[in-house]
């Protein structure tokens, strides 16, 4: 990830003002994209499998761009921010998140293969699951 997305994260109203877009229709379309992202990232709280940070990483991105308030809203969130923030200084996530992501996937991949009937799809996302797995326990 490069450091201009990762830099708007965290950033002051004034700094963050300079990252809008110029047009309002983008502003609005990022507006839009972010407070999606935030819904199913919530959702990804309740739904196995289902991605969150990913989804509130990107809310933030977006934000960034077409909303300073709302970009402030999200890094200055009790629970949404002390994650963003844990990443963008220390590129890892809470230990917390870390377990609940392993508890998700684990029951995800449990139900597939309980219910999914195509042993191929299952098993090839069982192995990119337990991928991102020892990706996010390997950066401590």
């Amino acid at each position: 990830m490069q450091n201009t997305e990762l830099s708007l994260i965290s950033k002051s109203k004034d700094e963050s003002d300079a990252h809008l877009a110029k047009s309002i229709w983008v502003r609005w379309l990022c507006i839009g994209l972010a407070w999606i992202c935030l819904c199913i990232g919530t959702l990804g709280i309740i739904i196995p499998g289902l991605p969150t940070f990913d989804f509130y990483f990107l809310a933030t991105l977006f934000a960034a761009k077409g909303s300073a308030r709302l970009h402030r809203w999200i890094v200055q969130n009790r629970l949404i921010g002390p994650i963003l923030q844990q990443w963008r200084e220390h590129k890892t996530l809470p230990t917390k998140a870390k377990i609940f992501s392993l508890f998700s996937m684990s029951l995800a991949a449990g139900l597939m293969l309980w219910k999914v009937p195509h042993l191929y799809f299952v098993g090839i996302t069982i192995l990119l699951m337990i991928a991102v797995q020892i990706w996010i326990w390997w950066k401590k």
